[in-house]
């Protein structure tokens, strides 16, 4: 209980940010249009209690004469077992283990951004069938590292594979079919 406790005094941060967007369309001369607006605003809380991690991050977009009316919504919602490095379960709603890219962050990615490819097959647009659910679902997931090599002792080996309800974020599960998902990586350098 008290090394809990510490834990979540400890580890626990609490983050957020606002992307805005500006609008200027001179087409047509008689009728030059701009715009201001917030295109989203994203708060999170993570942490790790024990051998535990877990995110709950939450997202309001579509301000303005555009809503669409899905915000705000939960985009991360999970808990993740850490015990062992090379078996990590993660449960709950989060980013998918479909493609290289999609289960990191974009502004972790050289472009800021992902390709098109893991755009349009990872649930961020409906070329899938899908509603726009940013690459994640709700599911089930094992991961893990191992395999030390190098004088940095980075893993050479990286897996991940999960079982997601294949219905995107903030939806019931309709039992038409599950999504069967997975990764495995060879890393030869870090």
């Amino acid at each position: 209980g008290q090394q809990a406790l510490q834990d979540i005094k400890e580890s626990t941060k609490f983050g957020g940010y606002v992307i805005g967007q500006a609008v200027f369309n001179d087409n047509d001369a008689s009728k030059v249009q701009s715009n201001f607006n917030l295109r989203l605003i994203r708060l999170y809380v993570d942490g790790k209690v024990l051998d535990f991690q877990y995110k709950l991050q939450l997202q309001a977009n579509g301000f303005g004469n555009d809503s669409k009316g899905n915000s705000p919504r939960v985009v991360d919602a999970w808990i993740e077992w850490q015990k062992f490095e090379f078996a990590k379960i993660r449960f709950g709603q989060f980013k998918r283990a479909f493609t290289f890219e999609n289960p990191m962050n974009p502004w972790d990615i050289g472009a800021n951004g992902y390709a098109q490819l893991t755009s349009k097959l990872a649930g961020m647009s409906d070329r899938v069938g899908e509603h726009s659910s940013n690459g994640r679902d709700m599911g089930v997931q094992l991961q893990g590292d191992f395999l030390p090599i190098g004088k940095d002792q980075h893993k050479l080996f990286h897996y991940q594979f999960g079982v997601y309800n294949g219905q995107g974020i903030n939806k019931s599960d309709q039992n038409g079919h599950k999504d069967y998902i997975g990764g495995f990586f060879v890393r030869p350098i870090k």
